[in-house]
């Protein structure tokens, strides 16, 4: 995972500003309610948020394809008030540079790295969750969305420059910049950095996989319905159409292999076939 660090404020068992630096493996122990599955949930939401492009929100908690499922706003938010945003961010590391409109050679070229963060809010009526604020920072550039008070538009900051551009508002986590709003060169390239950084993003939350702690129950038979998952699923429920469609269209088959080993490692069968 390139994820390399994770910050979470306001957000279930949350309540003060945390980072959490995040390894090839890591392991969160504490008593009993003291904030271990809000982290890992944290970064669910976030990823089945981009997994469920359809569902007309900025951040999922709870939806009838979701992975996990978190419930409202109300009984999400540590602070238990309406008024109150969450607030969870990360950084990564992008497999590609991130550039923009390079008027001078490198002159747009960023790190390898970089940081984003969400704030959430709800109204109160409906539990709608909106995206009141989006930051972006790489090693030069910033570029920040901020609703309007009448929650009709971001306004936009690129390198602490205020914008002459109105983002629309938007039901998903990354605004966008109209093209047709580039008037001059620092909307374009406030345009081009925001498309990039948005699909970097994307990119590195759509990697997460949420494995949760109950397992589905075995079943008498596994009918094969010509699915394709590309996950195991929160409860393993795709596990042996993952393994069948691999015994169909792959010689080699790897997982098959290396469950067979594991079986034959516990005293539990000779293979997989």
């Amino acid at each position: 995972m390139s994820i390399t660090k994770l910050r979470i404020t306001n957000f279930k068992g949350i309540k003060d500003n945390v980072v959490f630096d995040i390894k090839p493996i890591t392991l969160f122990i504490g008593a009993n309610s003291s904030g271990k599955s809000s982290c890992i949930h944290a970064i669910a939401a976030l990823a089945q948020s981009i997994k469920l492009p359809n569902s007309g929100r900025p951040l999922v908690l709870d939806d009838e394809y979701a992975q996990v499922h978190l419930g409202r706003y109300i009984e999400v938010v540590h602070s238990k008030k309406y008024t109150d945003s969450i607030s969870i961010g990360f950084d990564a590391i992008t497999p590609q540079p991130l550039r923009g409109r390079a008027r001078k050679k490198n002159e747009l070229q960023t790190d390898r790295k970089f940081s984003v963060d969400y704030e959430f809010k709800s109204t109160r009526r409906t539990q709608d969750i909106y995206l009141e604020s989006l930051a972006y920072r790489a090693e030069n550039y910033q570029l920040d969305f901020a609703a309007n008070p009448k929650k009709t538009g971001y306004r936009v900051d690129f390198n602490g420059l205020q914008l002459g551009v109105l983002a629309p508002m938007t039901t998903k986590l990354s605004p966008s910049i109209s093209p047709g709003d580039m008037v001059d060169v620092g909307m374009f390239d406030a345009y081009m950095i925001n498309e990039q950084f948005g699909q970097a993003a994307a990119r590195e939350l759509s990697k997460v996989i949420y494995l949760g702690p109950f397992r589905q129950s075995p079943l008498r038979r596994y009918p094969t319905r010509g699915s394709s998952p590309t996950e195991v699923g929160a409860q393993g429920e795709n596990t042996i159409t993952l393994l069948a469609n691999e015994h169909v269209q792959s010689k080699s088959r790897p997982h098959i292999s290396e469950i067979s080993t594991w079986l034959q490692d516990l005293g539990l069968a000779r293979k997989v076939a």
